[in-house]
């Protein structure tokens, strides 16, 4: 899949990658300092430039493994270059001793600023083919330009690729470079943007990329954004050899089971299942190059360089005043894509005009699922500059107050706010002593609740709950699944419960079996009531042993439409007691019954209908109810014998 050597145990290394014109020796540099030709398809050999991204690593200096990313120059191929910049860790800027600074040095500098790359190095290549004179003031010449960007004071290193000279040194200072740049986290869900597609002949789908975060192991299940298609990691490499795992920062290629090359393509991304929210809108802060020939309008169509992806969208600048944006100015917008994207909170990205084929600018993205299209002006503005402000806790908080229901899951959190498990809890704990959330745990996932928005939920059931009682004075409560049915559509069942247990114990509202009530409340036991009851309970006592169905009991007629009501408190109350096909009777004749049949049960190991009805006068019409009542409730069981039943 990708050549040389993996990383030892939890090893972070870094990526380097080439940026600069065409023809400027970056491919030979590359060959110069790992002995491996990056042009692998035969146009590129053919051509003698680099179209595709090319891959390979060495050993540094100080033995830690590097990557290496090689870009194309080529001006047609800038999107190409913006996709490899993705992971990279240090740029390598390639610019000849011949030449000096041209136009795709320039740009590919541009994006390695509006990218963020961390360190960049330059490589002041073909020296053979330049005098010690015209060399100096290449040098001079790159200091000066490079002293009004982000990299200013970049060390630059003439060298050969044809004789040799510098290489060495050149591999020292990308080791260098390499011990000061901070790790990437394996903390948190894996996610690696796509940037080539391939099958191999009996192995299937391959994709390749940068492991930008988190860990991923053989046989773990990823899903394929924005297309949210679940696939399996069947095998996967590191650096061209077989691995186990793939840590952040590492270049990976992976074996996926489940979709075929066709269904794939550069610009997807390989995350955990169900970690990720396409979209088809991105709140950003856009800035435009420092270049008094170039700007961003209000309402332009421009190809956006999110990842490995490429996308069409049209730029929205809230300030309702302002129609473009230019000479390194920054704004907050909105970008309205044609195709949904896969993104998260902080990415980096390129804005291009394609019809003139120039980078414009680029951003960082503030809120990768918004809730819609903003309207231009002073609201949307404000709202997304809080939000671009906000500590994580503010995020936290904006989250919440956009998700469905106003919950989130520790597991989403993570994922989407890219922090630790410690780092999580202790701000949710934080914000939970203030009275800010609630947390609640369900097996080993713990979700996070706005209390606020739960205050407005409490009160619309309160609501209900006092209307309930007025219209249905004699029933204990409302059941909780028509509750959640039309209060708590948002919630799984699950949750739902454990929110009512957790009010229950608060006092809030009092939950009895599958009943829930106002706190306090209890049954009207008015005249009606005192009436219904006293017929049931007098009618069953004079049946005695010859149970009875409520319906069977004769009523008023005013009284009717109470009964059922009533009956149930009274089983509630286990003042009577429910059996087999709505018969019912006293729970103290069912209590005398059970206790002779446990008694029976215990001595023979067996229950008869005729030693029951010598021993109560039961007839064998409700012996039969009474069996199936036992067996209802695991105390017997059918023995293939109707008259008797055998302990359970």
């Amino acid at each position: 899949m990708e050549n040389s050597a993996p990383a030892g145990p939890e090893e972070h290394p870094i990526i380097v990658g080439t940026a600069g014109h065409i023809d400027h020796g970056k491919t030979a540099l590359i060959k110069a300092l790992t002995g491996c030709d990056t042009d692998r398809l035969e146009e590129e050999k053919r051509r003698g430039i680099t179209i595709e991204l090319g891959f390979t690593s060495f050993r540094g200096t100080d033995g830690h493994i590097i990557g290496i990313i090689d870009t194309p120059g080529h001006e047609k191929f800038v999107k190409t270059m913006a996709a490899g910049a993705v992971g990279m860790d240090l740029a390598l800027l390639v610019i000849s001793a011949a030449e000096g600074i041209m136009p795709q040095t320039r740009e590919h500098l541009s994006i390695l600023e509006l990218l963020q790359i961390p360190k960049l190095i330059v490589a002041l290549t073909k020296t053979d083919l330049a005098g010690p004179e015209q060399v100096s003031l290449r040098e001079e010449e790159i200091r000066s330009y490079l002293s009004k960007t982000a990299y200013a004071g970049a060390g630059i290193y003439p060298v050969s690729a044809k004789s040799g000279e510098g290489i060495a040194e050149l591999s020292r200072a990308i080791s260098e470079g390499g011990r000061e740049l901070r790790g990437k986290s394996s903390e948190g869900v894996f996610r690696l943007p796509i940037d080539r597609v391939f099958s191999i002949p009996g192995q299937g789908t391959i994709v390749t990329g940068t492991l930008l975060s988190g860990r991923i192991r053989n046989q773990d299940s990823a899903m394929i954004y924005p297309e949210e298609r679940l696939v399996r990691i069947r095998n996967l490499q590191v650096y061209g050899e077989d691995a186990e795992r793939a840590l952040a920062g590492e270049r990976t290629a992976l074996n996926l089971s489940g979709i075929e090359k066709q269904e794939l393509r550069r610009g997807a991304v390989l995350a955990e299942p169900h970690s990720m929210r396409p979209s088809l809108l991105l709140d950003v802060r856009i800035r435009s190059l420092n270049d008094a020939g170039r700007s961003i309008r209000h309402n332009a169509n421009l190809e956006l360089l999110l990842g490995t992806a490429h996308i069409r969208a049209k730029l929205v600048l809230l300030k309702a005043s302002l129609e473009e944006v230019q000479n390194g100015e920054s704004e907050l917008a909105q970008l309205q894509l044609e195709e949904p994207a896969a993104a998260s909170r902080g990415d980096r990205f390129i804005l291009r005009d394609e019809s003139i084929r120039e980078t414009l600018g680029g951003g960082c993205i503030i809120d990768p699922v918004p809730r819609g299209k903003h309207r231009r002006g002073r609201a949307a503005y404000l709202e997304l500059l809080e939000l671009e402000r906000g500590s994580q806790d503010a995020v936290l908080r904006e989250k919440l107050r956009r998700s469905r229901g106003g919950f989130v899951s520790f597991s989403a959190l993570k994922r989407e706010m890219q922090l630790r498990d410690s780092e999580l809890f202790e701000m949710a704990e934080a914000l939970r002593q203030k009275g800010e959330l609630r947390i609640l745990s369900s097996g080993p996932e713990r979700y996070v609740f706005s209390e606020e928005l739960l205050e407005k939920k409490l009160e619309e059931l309160e609501k209900y709950l006092a209307d309930f009682h007025k219209a249905y004075p004699y029933r204990a409560g409302e059941k909780q699944m028509v509750l959640r049915s039309r209060i708590f559509p948002e919630l799984d069942t699950k949750l739902y419960l454990l929110l009512l247990d957790a009010w229950n114990e608060e006092k809030r509202i009092w939950k009895n079996k599958d009943r829930v009530s106002a706190a306090g409340y209890r049954v009207i036991k008015d005249a009606r009531y005192t009436e219904i009851s006293n017929r049931i309970v007098n009618s069953l006592q004079k049946t005695g042993l010859s149970f009875l169905r409520i319906r069977d009991i004769s009523f008023p007629k005013e009284l009717e439409p109470w009964v059922n009501d009533v009956s149930d408190c009274l089983f509630d109350k286990k003042t009577i007691v429910k059996l087999d096909e709505e018969y019912c009777t006293l729970n103290s004749i069912y209590k005398k019954l059970l206790f002779l049949s446990e008694q029976e049960l215990s001595e023979s190991g067996k229950l008869t209908i005729d030693r029951l009805r010598d021993e109560t006068g039961i007839s064998r019409k409700n012996a039969k109810i009474f069996f199936r009542t036992l067996d209802r409730n695991h105390i017997t069981r059918y023995n293939g014998i109707e008259s008797e039943r055998e302990r359970f």
